[in-house]
């Protein structure tokens, strides 16, 4: 009998559970308060184990990359995810009674910004903001017309105040947008003073075009610019944390 005592006691420790190896502590179950949205995808982790746990190490794996962070060290944790990807999570607790480990495999997915969707959303912007400045316009050219004008000058003012704007809005739209797109600070004074060339009806009527063109111009690409400005910085801040 002695001879196969030994044996049989290696099997039983062999199919015994691991748990039992790393004492009364146990990882029931983690959770985030979100898993699946584009970048930055700000998270919050938080563990739910049974046992006197005193250390936490949340660990995530970058699946594309292998790269590996590490974050907090208490049972609540916040993770900034800048790169478009998805993650495995793992969490390991340690305390006095032993130790557990739960792996939760491609738990969060961080993903691209569609470029597509941001483009029409900043051109419907544009376009609305021009539809207004456009009304605005028309109320202005109302109020510019030279009351001893005739007809053929009213409708040649007209035609170089359309003229007028429709450059003016492009002119002041690059210059918004260049000055947006490198966080120079937006000061209001970047306003046209186009000066008309002769005193004829249609000069005039360019010069106090461009003018309103370029001036409702400049603020929407200063906006649009700006905007893009701010995305990029936080996605450089928030790649440099994971």
């Amino acid at each position: 009998m002695k001879k196969y005592f030994l044996p049989v006691i290696l099997l039983v420790l062999l199919l015994m559970p691991a748990t039992v190896a790393v004492g009364n502590i146990k990882i029931n179950d983690f959770s985030a308060n979100v898993t699946n949205r584009t970048i930055p995808l700000h998270t919050k982790f938080i563990d739910d184990a049974t046992g006197n746990v005193t250390s936490w190490r949340w660990i995530f794996e970058n699946i594309g990359t292998e790269a590996t962070t590490y974050s907090g060290s208490n049972i609540t944790t916040h993770h900034n995810f800048g790169k478009p990807e998805i993650y495995n999570v793992t969490l390991n607790v340690w305390g006095p009674d032993g130790n557990d480990t739960l792996i939760k495999p491609t738990y969060t997915t961080a993903k691209a910004i569609n470029t597509e969707t941001k483009a029409k959303k900043e051109t419907t912007e544009s376009t609305e903001t021009n539809k207004i400045s456009k009304n605005e316009a028309t109320k202005s050219v109302s109020l510019s017309l030279n009351p001893n004008w005739g007809s053929k000058d009213k409708q040649h003012y007209l035609n170089g105040y359309c003229e007028g704007y429709a450059i003016g809005v492009i002119n002041g739209y690059d210059n918004g947008y260049d000055q947006g797109i490198t966080d120079l600070k937006y000061t209001e004074t970047d306003h046209s003073n186009f000066a008309p060339k002769s005193t004829t009806s249609q000069d005039i009527g360019y010069a106090g075009g461009y003018d309103a063109g370029y001036n409702m111009g400049f603020l929407s690409g200063y906006n649009t610019g700006y905007y893009i400005y701010k995305q990029q910085y936080f996605e450089q801040i928030y790649s440099n944390h994971s």
